[in-house]
């Protein structure tokens, strides 16, 4: 799949044209550009450490930050979305919080990115007359971010209800396995303890949208530093044809997906081939390449919590 995504990239590229429009990339915007990729990270940790209320003030705001970018890099250089592990063992709890509790902070993240997704497309199809192949990705889109809400959303308002049915189911397993389901059970609801809040919940969705506009941003900024005269809709459309097409297989780093994702979604907007991919090209600079450096560097210096 990623072979074959690079060679379509690629094929039919006036290199001379590529190279020119890498030439005339301005750096000031582009430097502006990889601020807020920067930024974009921060806030995410900011959020996640948000997920752990009422505890959230009890952890390292850098740990998290290690979690956070070290979850992205293994997602991007792996070609297979197994990063969120990595952050189990960025909270240095000393056995305050179960993994338990951690993977469930990192499923309500995922739940709300796919409802703010969700809630991009929408306004796509409001307002753009969108290609057929993304309209068929983004009613799958919608799909997937109306049912993982509704979980969300059911587990947190109904932890009572959902703590008595697995007492009952405990009660029919033999030995102390039905006092660990309990807890499992107990550790996987205190994951939810943010949504249950009223004001943290709204942090939460606030920052979740600062985190989209961010991502679009950082786009726009680039369509400025190759001065690609596109609307700012062009940088919301192209965020999510990169967020629904990259999950399929792909080389290490996204290499050939990404780039001809990027190309395919450019297109839409008349861009010339050879001018797109070397859009794609920066893109992929500013907006992977800092993980990938960062986390590289976290996993090189930063010691393992006891």
């Amino acid at each position: 799949m990623g072979i074959l995504a690079l060679w379509l990239a690629f094929r039919g590229v006036d290199w001379k044209v590529l190279r020119s429009a890498l030439l005339s990339l301005n750096y000031s915007i582009a430097s502006l550009a990889l601020l807020t990729v920067l930024i974009t990270l921060l806030v995410s940790t900011a959020r996640w450490r948000l997920l752990f209320f009422p505890d959230h003030r009890e952890l390292r705001f850098g740990n998290l930050f290690s979690g956070i970018v070290l979850a992205q890099m293994l997602n991007i250089v792996i070609p297979a979305r197994l990063g969120d592990v990595a952050r189990l063992y960025a909270v240095e709890s000393g056995g305050r919080h179960t993994k338990v509790r951690i993977l469930t902070t990192v499923v309500v993240e995922k739940a709300v990115d796919l409802t703010m997704l969700a809630l991009t497309v929408i306004l796509l199809l409001l307002t753009v007359s969108l290609p057929t192949w993304v309209r068929e990705s983004g009613r799958a889109l919608l799909v997937s971010s109306v049912v993982a809400i509704a979980v969300v959303l059911l587990l947190s308002s109904r932890e009572e209800a959902f703590l008595a049915w697995l007492e009952r189911m405990a009660e029919k397993v033999p030995g102390i396995w039905g006092n660990r389901l309990v807890r499992v059970g107990r550790s996987a609801l205190d994951g939810f303890s943010a949504i249950r809040s009223g004001q943290i919940s709204l942090y939460v969705w606030g920052l979740s949208l600062v985190i989209l506009v961010l991502a679009a941003l950082t786009n726009y900024l680039l369509f400025l530093a190759l001065d690609l005269r596109l609307p700012p809709i062009a940088a919301l459309f192209l965020l999510i044809v990169l967020q629904v097409g990259i999950a399929p297989p792909s080389l290490p780093g996204k290499i050939g997906v990404f780039h001809y994702l990027t190309v395919l979604g450019l297109s839409v907007y008349s861009v010339e081939k050879s001018v797109a991919l070397s859009y794609a090209i920066v893109l992929y600079v500013v907006a992977l390449m800092p993980k990938i450096v960062i986390g590289t560097g976290i996993l090189a210096f930063k010691k393992p919590p006891r």
